[in-house]
């Protein structure tokens, strides 16, 4: 039988009873994807009925599998992906219908940050559902053509060139070039046995992000388009990438995240799961609307100057940490009085607090005794109620890798000395991730629920005081 046979045809009719009528092609380079009517006098709906791209054996194969997978995914009533109508795949026969939906980009444009943001964790979380799932699928060719808006959410299609843990043959062999390029992974590029698909996925999910997020292309014909992703790893020293003129300055805390989803080496990046969460962590704390600022270059011509220049790997990183345990013991307690040892150059060792304790004395263990070997070099902040009376301790160690190891304690004064209520520590936490800032904001307020009398958030007045403390051996 010819191949020829099993291309979709305008005017033909497929599926049982001739269920569907097949039209004009959707886009001129889609010659394989046609828009179709229900015949059916009961249904009403727009939908597309695709085929196999070409008549060659391989392509073939490929496509019977996608049918095969897109079969199951809709099956097991998979959110998040286009779903399968109708389908077949026999020797005279081989094509799918599915919903025909709109474009997310075309979706979102003129939408604001935060709708995108909650897009692609959406997308993300759809990825590491498909990654864990028992027949793990990875799609490798995500891109802003092939995610769509269908049913009130994001949704992936185009599953044509995917993995099918569950095939019986090598959809591509080694060395097999695949994938868009301006949204490929450098590894992904040549196909190779061992391969990270999900580190290879995401980085074209934040490369599609980045596009999607960024301000359309109006051509001179006046057609809009989403633009091309500069090449990975978008970092956010690259003020000129950074997400802060998509959103503004809340926006820019993602650029953490879209270097390390874009880093050149797949081990560096996230999972997706980890990607979702730092989206929606980033949703949590910063609600509201976020829209492009309107960008004034400096005199530099260097744009606007919103991300910290350090040189010092380990300082920019204690640095970023200060910054967020403040903030966060602000939002716990309210106004804070910081005085002027609050920073990171002060090196508290041979002063002492106001109540003659070594500054190096905020840090317990369980019998109330002063830590120093545990928590040698720490980097804390003390903060103590105007009352003297309770004390919240917030630190941890920090690296040149950009983690830290976090410790929280709630202490109260007891017959003139201090005494640990509650105590906690996390290890190795990404600085710099809002799932960090999270876990932070988190382990403040359960260490203040340890309190003896209530403690109520205060806006007025700063009834507060925080130091800086040192815990290390005390130098006379």
């Amino acid at each position: 039988m010819s191949r020829k046979r099993l291309a979709v045809q305008e005017g033909k009719f497929y599926g049982r009873d001739q269920r569907w009528e097949a039209g004009d092609v959707v886009a001129p380079n889609k010659h394989h994807v046609r828009f179709t009517w229900d015949c059916r006098s009961d249904t009403s709906g727009r939908f597309v009925i695709k085929g196999s791209r070409s008549r060659a054996e391989d392509t073939i194969r490929r496509f019977r599998d996608e049918v095969a997978g897109m079969r199951r995914l809709s099956g097991a009533d998979t959110s998040g992906v286009l779903p399968l109508i109708d389908s077949c795949s026999t020797e005279d026969e081989l094509w799918y219908v599915m919903p025909h939906a709109d474009m997310l980009a075309d979706e979102l444009e003129g939408a604001d940050f935060n709708d995108v943001v909650g897009a692609f964790a959406t997308l993300a979380d759809t990825l590491a559902r498909l990654a864990a799932d028992s027949n793990p699928v990875f799609h490798r060719d995500i891109k802003p053509d092939n995610i769509f808006w269908h049913d009130g959410g994001p949704v992936l299609a185009d599953f044509g060139i995917a993995a099918w843990a569950d095939s019986e043959w090598n959809v591509t062999a080694d060395g097999d070039k695949l994938g868009p390029i301006y949204f490929l992974a450098p590894e992904a590029r040549y196909v190779r046995e061992g391969l990270d698909w999900p580190k290879a996925d995401i980085y074209s999910l934040a490369m599609t992000f980045w596009s999607i997020a960024a301000p359309r292309l109006v051509s001179l014909t006046g057609e809009s388009t989403v633009r091309v992703p500069p090449p990975g790893p978008v970092l956010r020293s690259q003020q000129q990438f950074s997400m802060y003129r998509f959103g503004g300055g809340d926006a820019a805390a993602l650029d953490v995240l879209i270097e390390r989803a874009t880093a050149y080496n797949a081990e560096d990046r996230p999972t997706a799961a980890e990607f979702r969460d730092e989206l929606r962590a980033w949703l949590d704390l910063y609600p509201g609307r976020h829209t492009p600022p309107v960008l004034v270059p400096s005199k530099k011509g260097r744009g606007f100057e919103y991300l910290q220049h350090v040189l010092d790997q380990l300082d920019r990183y204690q640095r970023d940490f200060l910054g967020v345990i403040r903030s966060e013991c602000e939002v716990a307690v309210g106004p804070v009085e910081w005085d002027d040892t609050a920073r990171v150059d002060f090196d508290p060792r041979n002063e002492f607090g106001f109540d003659n304790q070594p500054r190096l004395a905020a840090v317990m263990d369980e019998h109330g005794r002063f830590e120093h070997d545990d928590w040698d070099g720490s980097f804390v902040l003390a903060l103590r109620d105007k009352g003297e009376h309770k004390r919240l301790v917030v630190g941890g160690i920090v690296d040149h890798k950009g983690t830290v190891d976090l410790m929280t304690e709630y202490q109260e004064r007891v017959d003139g000395r201090w005494k640990l209520l509650v105590a906690g520590t996390d290890a190795a936490l990404p600085i710099n991730r809002l799932t960090t800032r999270k876990k932070i904001r988190g382990a403040i307020a359960a260490a203040l629920d340890a309190a003896t009398t209530p403690l109520t958030r205060n806006d007025g007045e700063r009834e507060w005081i925080g130091e800086r403390e040192w815990i290390g051996e005390r130098v006379l």
